[in-house]
């Protein structure tokens, strides 16, 4: 990471705190079609303490994020109005997104699906059907890598 998308992540992290109370729980964003895996992805991620938002359609989650940004986003490939990889794309460019952390939940399984999806920005990628626990993990890990980046 160069020192200037340090420093700017340090300050969109400090603007996100400052403006948190501290004993809010993290926000994660569900961006899926398939009610099922929504719910079963909201229900576990609840019980694990973490506040959860679910939208079904790529353009309203863009509008959602630009309301108010997620600490994280799980994102589906494949939606309705805009796909999820467009999505990732567009909030790589804007400034107050570029460094949100984004999970792609997706049925692709082609390594040149995983490549694209990384280069488009997204963090990481699972393939569908996933691990409950595996996806808790994920989520975990990233969160902790994002806080010892801006430590």
């Amino acid at each position: 990471m160069t020192e200037i998308a340090a420093a700017t992540l340090r300050l969109l992290v400090l603007e996100r705190t400052a403006t948190r109370d501290a004993t809010m729980p993290t926000r994660v964003m569900i961006v899926e079609d398939d009610l099922h895996i929504a719910l079963l992805l909201q229900y576990n991620l609840e019980a694990a303490g973490f506040d959860v938002a679910h939208v079904d359609r790529g353009d309203e989650a863009e509008s959602s994020i630009n309301e108010r940004v997620p600490d994280l986003l799980l994102l589906d490939w494949v939606l309705p109005g805009v796909s999820g990889i467009e999505l990732c794309r567009r909030i790589r460019k804007q400034p107050a997104t570029s460094l949100l952390p984004i999970i792609m939940l997706t049925a692709r399984t082609e390594r040149a699906d995983r490549e694209f999806a990384t280069r488009m920005g997204a963090n990481e990628f699972m393939t569908k059907p996933f691990a409950v626990g595996e996806v808790l993990a994920r989520i975990r890990s990233l969160l902790a890598s994002l806080s010892l980046q801006t430590a």
